[in-house]
């Protein structure tokens, strides 16, 4: 059966809304990191007016609903666009789908954090939720990219290869981490915001059970491990995907970018911008290795990436 070719057009679309995911998730992580969820204290309003005061909380809680707001109409009309012209190619029509369904979620989660605040396994719930519209759009873009430059791609992933199963269980892993941070802090910590388990002994409150930190830090240790392990395997495979090699790249030094830049937090006492530094390194990670999982899971038959010559 023949599937519809990907115009320019959406796959364009598809890698707008995919980056305005990642600043969406970036400003969510500022605006924790920040504690400016409370810059703005009703919704979806600031302070009764539309424009918020000319404050540095307000500002930052306003740009993350402004550009969530943006962020979600752009995955909508990805979604309608999909389920409309390419409904036959399931990876490319069916993760902003499901990406709406989650992205409402996550818009109720925000509204009632400013107006209530959220528990911490609520927190996480969100934290997780907006991780996984971010893959997803990620996986519609990586996938449309190639069917634009491959029509004969088979619209297809599957865990067919070692490295496949292994980049997949080091994304879930990693995915853990990342969420589990909310579990382990109480509100006002960084702890709780996008990040790698670098902060403990200062941060975790006494009611947190002791072992619920240590078992963050080993499945840290786990992870650290996996993507070594991936970005290894990458190098080893890179005159044929060179691809996944680049994007592994991205990987380990974004990895690497997070690991410095949490111990410059604690060595100039948590800066500002070191914060934003050490959420947007995260979000960097977490999106590369999604591409890096993506690219590995492709049709073994189609899944040959040559460079132009």
């Amino acid at each position: 059966m023949k599937h519809p070719e990907i115009s320019k057009i959406y796959r364009n679309l598809l890698l707008v809304t995919a980056t305005m995911t990642v600043l969406l998730v970036i400003l969510g992580g500022i605006v924790c990191m920040t504690e400016s969820s409370r810059g703005c204290p009703d919704w979806p309003g600031c302070y009764g007016e539309i424009l918020p005061p000319v404050r540095t909380d307000a500002m930052i809680e306003f740009t993350h609903r402004l550009t969530a707001a943006l962020t979600g109409l752009l995955i909508l009309l990805t979604a309608i666009v999909g389920a409309w012209k390419y409904r036959k190619l399931r990876w490319v029509s069916r993760p902003p789908m499901i990406a709406v369904v989650l992205l409402v979620v996550v818009a109720m989660f925000g509204a009632l954090t400013v107006l209530r605040g959220l528990s911490p396994p609520l927190a996480a719930v969100d934290l997780g939720l907006a991780l996984l519209v971010l893959a997803l759009m990620i996986t519609a873009s990586v996938v449309a990219l190639h069917k634009y430059e491959n029509p004969a791609h088979i619209d297809r992933l599957t865990l067919h290869t070692p490295f496949a199963k292994l980049a997949f269980a080091t994304v879930a892993v990693l995915f853990i981490v990342l969420v589990s941070g909310v579990l382990v802090a109480d509100g006002g910590s960084i702890v709780r915001c996008l990040g790698w388990p670098l902060f403990s002994i200062q941060f975790i409150p006494e009611n947190v059970p002791a072992w619920l930190p240590v078992l963050r830090h080993t499945i840290g240790l786990l992870a650290t491990i996996l993507l070594f392990l991936v970005v290894l395997r990458a190098w080893r495979q890179r005159q044929a995907e060179l691809r996944i090699w680049r994007a592994a790249i991205v990987v380990m030094c974004s990895f690497l970018a997070e690991i410095l830049i949490g111990i410059l937090c604690i060595v100039f006492e948590f800066e500002p911008w070191l914060l934003v530094a050490y959420v947007v390194a995260a979000a960097v990670l977490w999106t590369s290795l999604v591409v890096v999982t993506v690219l590995a899971c492709m049709d073994p038959n189609h899944n040959s990436i040559k460079e132009a010559s």
